[in-house]
């Protein structure tokens, strides 16, 4: 199977596929006015007047209380499993179960270094993954705790004769918090993992949405 007709399976659209493509909604990749801000404007109609402690100059005794952002969760750099050494189905498994943290990793540290060392350079989604993460730069949107969570493994079945190409089906949980954004964002996806065995080591070819296949 040639990764040309892989590519062919590849979902061009930014909104409705994946991890990353859902997060682009709720305005997490900064598209709204302000990150985090709501747009619907109240007024009170009769607002309650109240009394303020003042000191002698006649300003306000109270201090300003300033609101300390969180920090994000601390995120090792996750290391390749044993069993992703060899070629065959486990391997192959292996390696989808791997990519999944290669890109919460990227997600929450908001680098693109890791994914880029396994990712194959004409994969769609992993270059989606990357504009997301260079659009939150841009806009300051930091994650301050993720889990991307395996549910359930799917079938893995061989793909192409020339290449050691692996379809891995999986299905994931996704949670993610940010600065600055009240509400976290959770959701559920059943994803395709394409993985290629090369003389370095697995690379991730593509991500689809299983329903995509």
């Amino acid at each position: 199977m040639s990764v040309s007709l892989l590519r062919s399976y590849a979902v061009r659209r930014v909104f409705g596929v994946l991890v990353v493509a859902a997060l682009l909604g709720a305005g997490v990749t900064g598209c709204s006015n302000d990150a985090g801000a709501k747009t619907e404007n109240t007024v009170d109609a009769s607002p309650t007047p109240t009394n303020t402690p003042t000191d002698g100059d006649g300003d306000s005794a109270e201090e300003p209380v300033e609101n300390t952002p969180a920090e994000p969760e601390p995120r090792p750099t996750p290391v390749e499993p044993e069993a992703m050494k060899t070629s065959d189905k486990a391997g192959a498994i292996a390696a989808a179960q791997y990519f999944v943290e290669v890109i919460e990793h990227s997600m929450h540290t908001s680098t693109t270094d890791l994914l880029e060392k396994y990712s194959y350079e004409k994969c769609s989604m992993c270059n989606e993954y990357k504009r997301t993460i260079a659009k939150r730069k841009d806009n300051g949107i930091l994650v301050t705790n993720s889990q991307y969570e395996i549910k359930d493994l799917g079938p893995a079945s061989l793909w192409g004769k020339k290449q050691l190409i692996w379809e891995v089906m999986l299905n994931l949980s996704v949670k993610e918090e940010y600065e600055n954004f009240d509400e976290s964002y959770t959701t559920e996806h059943s994803l395709l993992f394409y993985v290629t065995y090369l003389p370095d080591g697995w690379v991730l070819t593509e991500v689809t949405p299983a329903s995509k296949k």
